[in-house]
């Protein structure tokens, strides 16, 4: 996991890519985690494009972020480190997936890399 990174200065608050530190960030897939605390099951509801789906899965295969309570994830890709700046074929892009989760009432935000 890699900590959240902001550029105030240019962009306002632009979310910054967790391993070149660029600005040029696009998100794609977006995948919800709910359920009641400590439930084993939770739905899983996910959009990508125009395509939609929701199922229930159990909590510990989920890939819920969140070990007991809800979560969200939010994919990106970054143009300047997978883009065709970065020389990698597309087939090879890794998504970063940005996590929101709960814990005790408290709500952390984190990164997670795949590669990493």
């Amino acid at each position: 996991m890699s900590d959240i990174a902001l550029e105030k200065d240019c962009y306002d608050n632009a979310l910054l890519c967790p391993e070149c530190g660029g600005n040029n960030l696009h998100h794609g897939a977006v995948t919800m985690y709910s359920g009641t605390e400590d439930a084993k099951q939770v739905r899983i509801t996910r959009t990508e494009g125009e395509v939609f789906s929701s199922w229930i899965a159990p909590r510990k295969t989920s890939g819920n972020p969140s070990s007991d309570r809800g979560g969200i994830v939010i994919e990106f890709w970054c143009e300047n480190c997978h883009g065709e700046w970065g020389g990698r074929p597309a087939h090879h892009i890794h998504n970063f997936r940005l996590q929101i989760q709960q814990h005790k009432g408290t709500t952390f935000l984190d990164w997670d890399i795949p590669s990493k």
